[in-house]
């Protein structure tokens, strides 16, 4: 597929993502309005909430595998269309534990879209390229969130909370059908190669159990990158994915109204998205890892200047802009820093993996934080505990860097 036809798949991976961004957070942008409705405090809200990233930690771990068996395109697309269906049907539950339950299962459909979107993407571009378009991809999840931090609170005061539902559901639906249609099933590399051969590499599929198993990750020279890789994701996804859940709620008692914390989230998200363009850019000359140094220390930093100084509320999201600049840049860099570390054959199954323990800190950081909400902790206390893993974060990458090798750029696998 010549490189001029390779624009459009990426561009909707890129929107498949964002998507999947929109609807990982569209519960968090709901919740203050739920809580008044059926009369629950916020804290209530605990398991659906973590329910969605269990069901995320389960479809990332299954990626790998349905990748290999049905091809990264067909994974992506039906998956799109999966999580479109149980979003509405979001809509219409009326209890805690129906929404926990829906939640769970929209997870799966979110969780095995990232990883085989990610992989496909990097297999379209150029391999000098890779790093700084993994992270671009995984940007699309904070412009999802952005999108819908913008977009909640008019919909909520003008439609009510099941209108976010819809919003996530009807352009997904839509969506899958396009990813359908444009998603090659023959990948082709930029630098000559087949589309298929003893790598298997054919109708985005690979070889049963080549490169599908974690165990190709802790090959001698790959164990201590996989551990630090690891850790790394399980860090900055806590930090992430508790303040993307949970800040509408935590801006509350900052003193926004329940129309006004969906800003949150948008401005948390917007600094996302300037944090990992920097990224981008700062990859293809200084690598990911140094990056993520610096980006990791700032976050860790204004999240304590939130956290104790008395600030009014624009120099309060400013600051938290800011700070997401780190801390949410942290999960794209994560997948950029294992396309770094593996080599093709188990790029799919590294990305997974790394995402599936980053998502199990999208489990323990909500959980631990709804705990603290329930036991009456400040919104204060609780951003300033959040600055400590991202500071931990940036040692981990760091040691990453000092150990792990250059990977081939040849032959990618699905």
């Amino acid at each position: 597929m010549a490189s001029t036809t390779r624009r459009l798949p990426v561009a909707l991976l890129f929107a498949a993502i964002v998507a999947d961004g929109f609807d990982t957070a569209s519960l968090s942008f709901v919740t203050p309005a739920l809580s008044d409705a059926w009369g629950l405090r916020p804290a209530d809200f605990t398991l659906p909430l973590v329910a969605t990233n269990v069901g995320a930690v389960l479809g990332y771990l299954a990626c790998a595998r349905l990748s290999a068996r049905f091809g990264r395109a067909t994974v992506v697309w039906v998956s799109v269309l999966g999580f479109a269906a149980t979003t509405a049907a979001t809509a219409a539950v009326d209890g805690v534990a129906a929404l926990a339950a829906i939640r769970l299962l929209t997870g799966l459909g979110l969780g095995t879209v990232l990883p085989a979107a990610v992989s496909l993407a990097a297999d379209l571009v150029e391999p000098r390229r890779r790093e700084p378009a993994a992270v671009l991809m995984v940007l699309g999840m904070a412009v999802g969130a952005v999108l819908g931090g913008v977009t909640g609170g008019p919909l909520i005061h003008g439609l009510g909370w099941p209108a976010v539902f819809w919003a996530a559901a009807v352009p997904a639906a839509g969506l899958s059908l396009l990813l359908r249609r444009y998603l090659p099933r023959h990948v082709s590399q930029l630098d000559g190669q087949p589309d298929a051969g003893p790598d298997g590499l054919l109708d985005g599929r690979l070889e049963e159990g080549r490169g599908a198993e974690v165990g190709a990750l802790f090959r001698p020279g790959l164990r201590g990158s996989t551990a630090l890789l690891w850790t790394f994701a399980f860090l900055v996804f806590t930090v992430s994915q508790t303040l993307n859940i949970w800040l509408p709620t935590l801006l509350v008692d900052f003193g926004f109204s329940t129309e006004q914390a969906p800003l949150g989230t948008a401005v948390w998200g917007l600094g996302g998205i300037a944090g990992g363009a920097a990224l981008a850019v700062a990859a293809t000359r200084l690598g990911a890892p140094r990056a993520l140094v610096v980006l990791c220390g700032l976050a860790a930093a204004l999240l304590a200047v939130v956290a104790v100084a008395p600030l009014a509320a624009p120099a309060l999201l400013a600051a938290l802009a800011l700070a997401g600049a780190g801390a949410a840049a942290g999960p794209a860099g994560q997948s950029a820093l294992a396309i770094g570390v593996y080599d093709p054959a188990a790029r799919t199954t590294g990305i997974a993996w790394a995402v599936a323990l980053g998502r199990v800190g999208s489990i323990a950081g909500p959980a631990a934080c709804g705990a603290l909400l329930a036991a009456g902790a400040p919104a204060r206390v609780i951003v300033l505990l959040a600055g400590a893993p991202v500071l931990v974060a940036a040692v981990v990458v760091a040691a990453l860097h000092r150990t792990r090798e250059p990977v081939p750029s040849g032959r990618s696998a699905a």
